[in-house]
């Protein structure tokens, strides 16, 4: 338990909190855990007592029933053990000994107990797990290896095990659970459960900040951050379109890499975390330790900075699509073999949204390109909202997110096609002439020209109205 809940709270009002919304999070995970074998247990006694009772008649009593009870639960157990976790892979201190040298060094540092096993996560986070009440496991994500230094990662290790030491407290465990659990669905926290949430927070931040020191604290935070806004970003954007088709791309973790380091990814993402208010938002762990707001982040050499192999890769992809955006995933597909439809789909949802919320504003059941051009010029894009523009867009303005649907429409309308897959803003015509769409969008925002070939219906924007 944390030595001291934050002023003005008590374990009652937490608890109190909890109960009302929540009381299940009060039972440890482990715990939660052996309820598999103990119904398969009850089961197997409630089989075995009706067909005592309807055709064996063999008189079934404790003694008989208790063995049946606890077969069923040890096999329940076996086959649960038996079924590889999809989204992990272990990793042996064999073949990874620095990595296992460096976690054992910040357990010791921190005289909490060393994880018994470390494995990669398919997600882009870093968890420390207890599946059974006596043993730990340190779950590290794929992007964190890959994009972290391990300077970096002895800050995001030391965070974790402190945490998982806390978590022994079931209040803690409790609100962190909420606070993990809820807030990404858009949910709200009770106001005690949010304050010791933070509290624990706050003292796991202090941890690494003694471990690491407080610059490298900082910027695993922030490249934290950024690790994980950007691949749930570029999942979303890059491999959700190929839901419909039953396909997954295999290559999701290179795509994302190669997005960061040649498509500077993260820097588009810097605004958003900047702009998080929330009191367990990044900047506001960052303000707590000290640390520079918005840093500039060194590059760095990951510990694994090339990655796993591509058929482990492959899984953790499959793995983590079907748990964040579920649907059945069965080809396996590279970026590279797609064809443009699959990303001409994603614009033109775009562009049907954004013509949507235009037509809603202007009380018309259409909208033409000088209608979306106009609402650009005069200034009046912030009437207007749409679902992509409210979520992680990596568009600097407003402006440009209106724009750029229309005018990628457009280019792709006059042959223009892609240079890249992974980079869809470029386009190219058959002549050669390269068009970056964002650009381009950009310069029409900030008072540049119309291009002379966006159909416009032989009409032209009011470029007086100018704001």
């Amino acid at each position: 338990m944390i030595g001291t809940l934050p002023e003005g709270s008590s374990k009652i009002r937490v608890l109190r909190g909890v109960v009302s919304r929540r009381p299940g999070l009060l039972v440890p995970a482990s715990l939660r855990r052996v309820t598999g074998p103990i119904l398969a247990g009850a089961a197997a006694v409630a089989i075995a007592a009706i067909l005592d009772h309807a055709v064996l008649h063999v008189g079934f009593n404790a003694f008989l029933l208790g063995p049946i009870a606890l077969i069923a639960g040890t096999v329940a157990v076996v086959l649960s053990a038996s079924q590889p976790d999809q989204h992990l892979h272990h990793l042996t201190a064999e073949d990874h000994a620095e990595l296992y040298d460096l976690v054992h060094d910040v357990a010791d540092a921190l005289a909490v107990r060393r994880p018994r096993r470390i494995s990669v996560w398919a997600h882009p986070d870093s968890v420390a797990v207890r599946p059974l009440p006596w043993r730990s496991e340190l779950w590290l994500g794929l992007p964190y290896l890959t994009e972290m230094s391990s300077d970096e990662l002895r800050a995001v290790i030391a965070y974790e095990l402190t945490l998982l030491k806390l978590r022994r407290s079931c209040l803690v465990n409790a609100a962190l659970s909420f606070l993990h659990e809820e807030v990404p669905r858009g949910g709200g926290l009770p106001v005690e459960v949010e304050m010791l949430a933070m509290a624990a927070i706050k003292e796991a931040d202090a941890a690494a900040v003694r471990i690491a020191g407080e610059r490298v604290t900082t910027a695993a935070l922030w490249r934290g951050g950024l690790i994980s806004y950007s691949f749930t970003w570029f999942a979303v954007r890059y491999a959700w379109p190929m839901a419909g088709l039953r396909w997954y791309p295999s290559d999701l973790y290179v795509g994302w890499r190669w997005k960061v380091h040649h498509d500077d990814l993260h820097g588009r993402f810097i605004r958003h975390l900047l702009e998080d208010e929330r009191p367990f938002g990044m900047k506001a762990r960052v303000t707590v330790i000290g640390g520079e707001q918005g840093e500039v982040l060194p590059v760095v050499v990951g510990v694994l900075p090339t990655g796993l192999p591509k058929e482990i890769e492959a899984r953790l992809a499959r793995a983590y699509l079907r748990e964040e955006f579920p649907a059945q995933y069965v080809k396996s597909v590279a970026f590279a073999t797609l064809p443009d439809t699959i990303w001409d789909a994603v614009f033109e949802q775009q562009l049907a949204d954004v013509s949507e919320a235009l037509a809603r504003v202007l009380n018309k059941a259409t909208v033409t390109p000088r209608d979306v051009l106009d609402i650009v010029v005069t200034g009046r894009v912030g009437e207007i909202t749409w679902d992509h523009r409210d979520w992680l867009c990596t568009h600097s303005t407003p402006e440009v997110c209106v724009l750029f649907p229309l005018l990628h429409h457009a280019l792709r309308s006059g042959g223009y096609r892609y240079e890249h897959p992974l980079r869809q803003r470029l386009l190219v015509s058959d002549d050669g002439r390269r068009v970056d769409v964002v650009a381009l969008a950009e310069q029409v925002a900030g008072g540049g020209p119309v291009p002379d070939w966006l159909p416009l219906g032989g009409e032209s924007p009011d470029l007086s109205r100018r704001s």
